[in-house]
């Protein structure tokens, strides 16, 4: 959102969404729809643009992909790993 003050030349803009690690919430949560629905940031460009609503630009909108891959990775890493553990665990009560 962005204030303007009508009699002087004070301009201030600021999230109207948490921001989490740097990065607004609204800008990881337009990018995780987008890719869940299987399209990338044309898609999203055309989607804001009917709605009349600012879209991230292609940098932000990869930066936001990367964020969303790493944290991806990390939690399938977190499960193999759980179910290693798990399997290891069962194992050892079969024998």
């Amino acid at each position: 959102m962005n204030l303007k003050c009508k009699n002087c030349s004070f301009f201030k803009g600021f999230p109207t969404t948490e921001k989490m690690k740097g990065s607004c919430l609204i800008n990881s949560s337009i990018v995780l729809g987008i890719r869940i629905i299987g399209k990338g940031f044309s898609a999203g460009k055309k989607l804001c643009a009917f709605l009349g609503l600012p879209f991230l630009s292609k940098l932000a909108f990869r930066n936001q992909e990367r964020k969303l891959l790493k944290a991806t990775e990390r939690v399938a890493q977190e499960n193999i790993n759980t179910a290693l553990s798990e399997i290891k665990g069962s194992n050892s009560f079969t024998k």
